[in-house]
């Protein structure tokens, strides 16, 4: 199956978004938990992590919004408020902390920062941005021209920690192989000197950093498995390596018993077993069971055949 038509199994439908959404720019954050594919969060949005009722809080910096508004209308108010057209790459960043919650909380509290997807350690994903729409992600030039991923976990981990997470790679996987169909975005890697190109990729918050300048950012660090994670996408649609596999494994299983299969034909048909040793056999004047043929067809008269043991 498309890659694309799995992944678009777990989108939300607009009705699942919060009514109130629609004041804002016609905005909605879309919100959903599952790291299995086809799995969605409970059927009751008012249960879903991020659907409860925050109490409200001044939000004076927010244009167009009053006091009393939620978390979710003054972000559709004011944290993506300009579009993203024909997003030239798709950025990784790690939110700093041990789960995705504890980032959200954050961004709540500071009513700044987005992204347009943010994975936890378990795989769970939260839809924050809409695609076209800009997040607050990676200052003026990183979110004029990007997507934006954020995985739970912090740029100091080693690799070793970030490898045992496979449930969030292999979500992250199918997020940006989806991207990377929607958008015409390559699942390779840049560096600075290709954000500054304008080619198009898979790069890193400190790639975008570098390149432009307007951010000290270091996320998700020089031990994060994105090779791993570009990998799993790339790879039959985005399977991951578990999937991979166990379609090997089928594969060997399948194939071992046909190749013994057919090097027992060979032998019945040559005498030998392994390619290029065909000696024939004993009670057939060493030959084989076709050369046997035509010494019987060539001896009864059928035109055209011959012995071959005979001009030897």
């Amino acid at each position: 199956m498309h890659v694309a038509d799995r992944w678009q199994r777990l989108h939300l439908p607009e009705s699942a978004d919060r009514p109130e959404s629609h004041r804002r720019h016609g905005i909605h954050l879309g919100v959903h938990v599952g790291h299995r594919i086809g799995r969605q969060g409970c059927a009751r949005p008012d249960r879903w992590p991020l659907a409860t009722t925050r109490r409200p809080y001044s939000c004076r910096s927010c244009r167009g919004a009053d006091e009393t508004m939620t978390f979710y209308q003054r972000t559709g108010a004011h944290l993506w408020d300009k579009p993203l057209v024909n997003p030239e790459f798709i950025a990784f960043h790690s939110t700093e902390s041990d789960t995705a919650m504890a980032a959200i909380n954050w961004m709540e509290s500071q009513e700044n920062g987005s992204y347009h997807d943010l994975v936890d350690i378990n795989g769970d994903e939260y839809r924050m941005v809409p695609d076209n729409m800009q997040a607050w992600a990676a200052m003026r030039t990183g979110n004029a021209r990007g997507l934006h991923i954020c995985v739970a976990g912090r740029a100091a981990w080693p690799r070793s920690r970030w490898v045992g997470y496979g449930d969030q790679m292999r979500t992250a996987a199918m997020r940006i192989a989806y991207w990377s169909q929607m958008h015409n975005i390559p699942l390779v890697r840049i560096g600075p000197a290709d954000l500054r190109a304008r080619r198009r990729g898979i790069c890193t918050h400190a790639d975008i950093s570098k390149a432009f300048g307007e951010s000290d950012h270091t996320d998700p660090g020089v031990n994060y498995v994105l090779p791993e994670v570009i990998g799993m996408a790339l790879n039959q649609g985005g399977l991951g390596m578990s999937d991979v596999d166990a379609i090997n494994k089928f594969t060997a299983d399948f194939n071992g018993p046909i190749g013994s299969d057919v090097k027992d034909v060979r032998q019945q048909l040559t005498g030998g077993r392994d390619k290029g040793q065909y000696p024939g056999w004993p009670q057939l004047g060493n030959r084989t069971l076709v050369d046997a043929l035509a010494a019987l067809c060539a001896e009864a008269g059928v035109e055209g055949c011959y012995d071959p043991a005979a001009k030897k």
